[in-house]
């Protein structure tokens, strides 16, 4: 239905959407829960419906290299999401903005691990959508100054959020060339399977045997918000990889951060957060960018 860059471009909107949805459901859980006992559970979840994928399709042979960045992206993905669940005790109209920093630091990484050298407009359009998320958080009194980016990094969801994402350009960078050697829907069920045991691992080191018995309950009380979490999830995942296999990695990074123009809505009508209306003008640059991106 969909060819090369069109497909793409679907991809990465299609998971726009699921980790839109997927943000407000770990915003709801991370009250509750502590951030090791959602990503193992979400991981399981995801991984009883990508498991099948491994017996449908036809496994090609799969080289070092492969195994190599498997490995790599499987370790920096678990210390990022942990790090990003964590970051939803802040509102999420504040956390979703500073995402579009990802593109600046894909693209940097992109460069150096996967060749990929972008084209002026493509450059461009990421620097909108960077100068959008300042914008979001820029006030009157702050002139031009580094204010804004200073209330940001004083914020301690923020600094979570800003450290996962130094790890997402690398990440990245090792999904596709993984990817590039598997096809995305092999690497899918292969990443979250083999995530599962350096989460239980994670979980035996950091979180205390009551926390794990608390949160089990809870989390049986919180069915609702944990399925649909765990679908958002699956959604996530499996665009993500599709996108990153049609599209280069930081022209796919700079389209998911349309992400933060849904979830500041959500924060909005969601969670009651203010400052709608200067977040939505921010926003509007930001898609700007994307079309400069669009156009390259």
């Amino acid at each position: 239905m969909f060819t090369g860059i069109n497909a793409g471009v679907f991809y990465a909107l299609a998971r726009v959407f699921s980790t839109s949805s997927e943000s407000v459901f770990n915003k709801k859980l991370i009250s509750k829960l502590n951030p090791f006992t959602i990503n193992l559970f979400v991981m399981l979840f995801v991984g009883v419906c990508v498991a099948p994928l491994l017996f449908l399709l036809n496994i090609p042979a799969l080289n070092k290299t492969f195994w190599i960045a498997l490995f790599i992206t499987i370790i920096l993905n678990l210390i990022a999401n942990i790090l990003f669940i964590k970051s939803y005790l802040s509102d999420l109209s504040i956390i979703s903005p500073i995402s579009a920093f990802k593109p600046a630091f894909t693209l940097i990484a992109a460069i150096f691990i996967l060749k990929e050298i972008p084209s002026v407009l493509g450059i461009f359009g990421i620097l909108l959508i960077v100068f959008g998320s300042y914008f979001i958080m820029y006030s009157k009194q702050d002139g031009l100054s580094l204010k804004p980016l200073k209330r940001l990094l004083s914020d301690k969801g923020v600094q979570l959020n800003f450290l996962a994402m130094l790890t997402i350009p690398f990440s990245s960078s090792f999904d596709k060339m993984a990817i590039n050697i598997s096809g995305p829907l092999i690497f899918t069920p292969f990443f979250i399977l083999l995530s599962i045991p350096f989460s239980l691992l994670a979980i035996h080191l950091f979180v205390p045997k009551k926390i794990i018995k608390r949160d089990s309950l809870v989390l049986f009380k919180s069915k609702k918000e944990y399925l649909f979490l765990g679908l958002s999830s699956v959604g996530a995942y499996l665009f993500t990889a599709l996108a990153f296999s049609k599209m280069f990695v930081a022209y796919a990074s700079a389209l998911f951060q349309l992400a933060v123009v849904i979830e500041i809505f959500f924060g909005y009508y969601i969670f009651k957060e203010k400052g709608i209306l200067q977040r939505l003008v921010a926003g509007t640059i930001m898609i700007l960018g994307v079309i400069f991106i669009l156009l390259a």
